[in-house]
């Protein structure tokens, strides 16, 4: 069995992490309730379509990845 590697198959955890964080931290929070409060509310941005799209581009690279068994794949994207 191939050991398979995520190469891009973290693209959703990472652009969602990436655009809370960057809400989150835009200037810095003062206090974990200020904190706390900035993640719901960079949670609330998140719309369908940011999502949808990301799942879109999630699934082909799961094929391409099935397709090449694991192996490097995106030079095929």
């Amino acid at each position: 069995m191939p050991i398979f590697k995520t190469g891009g198959l973290a693209e959703m955890d990472l652009f969602l992490w990436g655009y809370i964080k960057g809400i989150v931290y835009h200037t810095l929070p003062t206090t974990s309730n200020d904190m706390k409060t900035r993640i719901r509310d960079a949670f609330k941005t998140v719309t369908p379509q940011m999502l949808s799209r990301v799942s879109s581009g999630f699934a082909k690279r799961i094929y391409k990845c099935l397709e090449m068994d694991g192996q490097y794949f995106e030079h095929l994207l």
